[in-house]
């Protein structure tokens, strides 16, 4: 089975950290395949996803999935699928098989959940803890019903504790999960990937047998890259970090 490398990354907010995008996407050049983790624009600002998608195709030809953010307003989501239709293949609470190299990757994308919504959030959407506790267990099923050599779950919201270090202790409730890292526990995907710890001082966790990944731009300061490798009896379902480039 062939090597998978993997790039993955979140928070561009575009304009704001555009250039820094841009500064570190020549590293796309040698990937198979392009994990964008929500908040890729800022504040609803639907038309600069046109200028994501520009700096990604002038490097990168591949298959790119993304899952919306907290930024990628509900009302304008249609008009952002529609931007980039043919470019950039949003999940949103959904699973996709896609197959590179030869390897199956079984892929659920997500806005992910918070312990505790926001005082925005608990003014403006009806039933949000409800709409939270389904949405985790949607996507354990959606885990477990794949079938693949490796499986990615991508959110926007935090999925473990650990990779909120470097963030306020007192504000994790409202920035990820422990309902999501459960369902990491129960599901066991290879990879977990997140942003929105924008401070995060802690890149890289394990959560049981999951390597789970904060790619929160402004916090690694560039794309992540790491590699799906072969599967070996000692390493089944694992991933090996590459780099931190």
């Amino acid at each position: 089975m062939s090597q998978v490398k993997v790039a993955a990354t979140a928070d561009i907010h575009s304009p704001r950290n555009l250039e820094l995008f841009k500064s570190t996407a020549h590293v796309l050049r040698g990937v198979d395949l392009l994990i964008m983790a929500g908040d890729l624009i800022y504040k609803g600002r639907f038309e600069e996803i046109d200028r994501v998608v520009e700096v990604v195709r002038s490097y990168f030809t591949g298959p790119v999935y993304a899952c919306f953010g907290n930024e990628e307003f509900d009302e304008v989501k249609d008009r952002l699928v529609e931007r980039t239709r043919g470019a950039i293949r949003w999940l949103d609470d959904e699973a996709e098989v896609v197959e590179v190299k030869g390897v199956k990757v079984g892929l659920v994308g997500t806005r992910g959940c918070l312990d505790e919504p926001t005082s925005w959030q608990l003014r403006n959407v009806p039933g949000i803890a409800e709409l939270y506790r389904r949405r985790a267990e949607v996507v354990e099923g959606l885990l477990k019903g794949l079938n693949c050599d490796y499986t990615l779950l991508f959110s926007h919201y935090a999925i473990s504790r650990e990779t909120l270090r470097g963030e306020d202790p007192r504000i994790w409730p409202q920035m990820g999960s422990a309902a999501m890292e459960r369902v990491v526990r129960e599901a066991s995907p290879t990879v977990a990937i997140h942003g929105h710890a924008h401070r995060g001082s802690v890149l890289r966790a394990w959560v049981g047998s999951t390597l789970v990944l904060n790619v929160s731009l402004p916090a690694a300061k560039s794309i992540v890259t790491f590699t799906l490798p072969p599967e070996r009896p000692s390493l089944k379902g694992q991933a090996t970090l590459t780099a931190f480039l």
